[in-house]
């Protein structure tokens, strides 16, 4: 995460308020919400022997401000990595020849 992103999300999640600056003008506004947040591992793949910090390259004071974290790892295996891309794949051929056919004769088809 870029440092002056840290800077701004630290600022709403301690503070609850986000400072802005434009045309000279300067403005504290109130930001009172949840925050859900998603992050890549740092090298592309989640190291096992890695702590979480280390492997989203997130700090200290901006993870200590999350209730709740969640690894959700994709384990590599070409075979369930074929059929979920083959079943996308021909999920979107059937919606695509769907509506080819709507289009050509709307009367006689209609998608599902």
């Amino acid at each position: 995460m870029d440092a002056n992103d840290q800077v701004a999300i630290h600022e709403a999640m301690e503070q609850q308020t986000i400072s802005i600056t434009k045309a000279g003008i300067q403005a504290t506004l109130n930001a009172r919400t949840s925050i859900l947040a998603a992050a890549n591992p740092v090298f592309g793949r989640y190291d096992r022997s890695k702590t979480l910090k280390a492997n989203i390259a997130v700090s200290a004071d901006i993870m200590s401000r999350f209730d709740l974290f969640f690894v959700i790892l994709d384990e590599c295996n070409p075979k369930i990595d074929e059929a979920i891309a083959r079943h996308i794949v021909g999920k979107s051929v059937i919606i695509s020849l769907s509506l080819s056919l709507c289009l050509v004769n709307p009367s006689t088809y209609s998608v599902s």
